[in-house]
């Protein structure tokens, strides 16, 4: 009888985590929502244009944000901030709510073309795309001030391969040259709906 009982509870909990698949973020009047597909309810705000609150942890500013979900839907990257802070959030979908996983920072080593400009106006990070191997490919950049109207402000860009595993984000590789074209992001797209379209 307890086997029995067993197998039905963790049939329940596999069942369960099917579920997973049927969470996104979408636009619902002016605020964007953490929404169940499969149910139409809505489980938080996500981000508030108005006063960038969030249910979730999101601190956005006033940039709209981008969402970038993985191929397996259980990880959605979201670039914020202004154009001349911006920042990647990064969440784990567990169960029916988002939880932040926190992407590390660039070594010494490995921000070494950013740590050499001297007088820096803008500086972020980007959410590129998911590529074939399920990492974020996350763009790290900077940009020197402009001295004079002939001049250019130097720029250093650093593109990073990021692995998520179990919750866990890690840095696996670097590059500071810039990489193909974006084009394979159409076999990831951004999920999010067109303006206006509610959940």
């Amino acid at each position: 009888m307890k086997t029995i009982l067993c197998l039905t509870v963790c049939g329940l909990f596999l069942a369960a985590a099917t579920t997973f698949a049927t969470l996104d973020i979408v636009k619902s009047g002016a605020d964007w929502v953490v929404g169940d597909t499969s149910s139409g309810r809505v489980l938080g705000t996500f981000w508030n244009p108005d006063d960038s609150s969030s249910d979730f942890g999101y601190e956005g500013g006033s940039g709209k944000p981008e969402f970038f979900w993985s191929k397996e839907r259980q990880y959605v990257a979201v670039n914020g901030g202004a154009s001349r802070s911006r920042q990647v959030y990064l969440y784990q979908v567990v169960g029916k709510s988002l939880k932040p996983v926190e992407i590390p920072g660039l070594s010494d080593e490995q921000a070494a073309d950013i740590n050499a400009l001297k007088d820096v106006r803008a500086d972020g990070a980007d959410a590129v795309r998911w590529q074939g191997d399920d990492t974020l490919l996350v763009h790290f950049w900077a940009v020197d001030r402009v001295r004079g109207d002939e001049e250019e402000g130097k720029k250093a860009d650093v593109w990073a391969d990021v692995e998520v595993n179990d919750g866990e984000a890690k840095i696996v590789g670097t590059s500071s040259e810039q990489p193909d074209a974006p084009s394979s992001q159409s076999s990831f797209p951004n999920p999010a709906p067109p303006s206006g379209e509610t959940l």
